[in-house]
């Protein structure tokens, strides 16, 4: 009977969390790692790799230095916002169709609208390339390194695809399929999770 007792009374202290939109306690610890040779993503939690995608980064390879120039950046990036269609995420913001955008000037999130006249926003979040989820990660390339060595662009972003877009490379951002999208936005701590993209997986392993 207590064990009965304990099992309802924790279903009931589940379900408050969840009414309550606290977000359930994922893995500790959890990177996102990056190798642009392999184009492979790994999602560890100390030590101990949880998953590993498939991704496609951009069309002209990795080591960005200019807006446009169609390259994924190479560094440690910190995420600075998360969107996904229906918050399906578990975390972050819910897409609006027709206003969320990821604003040129400073890669900030743009939800809702209109948009200010004096604002430029370039992505539109909500288009359908992203995928049936829409999970779109925001990180905040250029951060203060890139900036101290002259590099520019933005809106740089992980997000989610379809498996047409996933044949081919990117403007930039890292694209990996829509279901792998929605497990990695699901075990991350936006606040706390870091994305490092190397050129291969043994620069990674001589950083150590």
């Amino acid at each position: 009977m207590y064990f009965f007792r304990a099992i309802v009374c924790s279903g009931l202290i589940i379900c408050w969390c969840l009414a309550a939109g606290w977000a359930w306690a994922g893995p500790a610890g959890v990177e996102i790692r990056v190798y642009c040779d392999s184009q492979t993503m790994e999602v560890v939690s100390e030590g101990r790799v949880l998953h590993l995608f498939s991704v496609q980064l951009g069309e002209k390879g990795c080591d960005k230095a200019q807006e446009g120039d169609k390259k994924t950046p190479i560094g440690t990036y910190r995420i600075t916002w998360l969107v996904s269609q229906g918050k399906v995420c578990g975390q972050g913001q819910a897409t609006i169709k027709g206003a969320t955008w990821c604003r040129e000037q400073d890669s900030a999130l743009v939800l809702g609208g209109p948009v200010p006249a004096n604002q430029t926003c370039t992505e539109e979040l909500w288009r359908p390339g992203y995928g049936r989820h829409g999970v779109v990660i925001g990180l905040d390339y250029p951060n203060e390194e890139d900036k101290a060595g002259g590099k520019t662009g933005s809106c740089i972003q992980i997000h989610g695809s379809t498996r047409k877009g996933m044949k081919s490379g990117s403007a930039g951002c890292i694209k990996l399929l829509d279901q792998d999208a929605l497990t990695l936005c699901q075990i991350i701590n936006p606040a706390e999770t870091l994305v490092t993209i190397t050129s291969s997986r043994q620069m990674k392993i001589d950083l150590k």
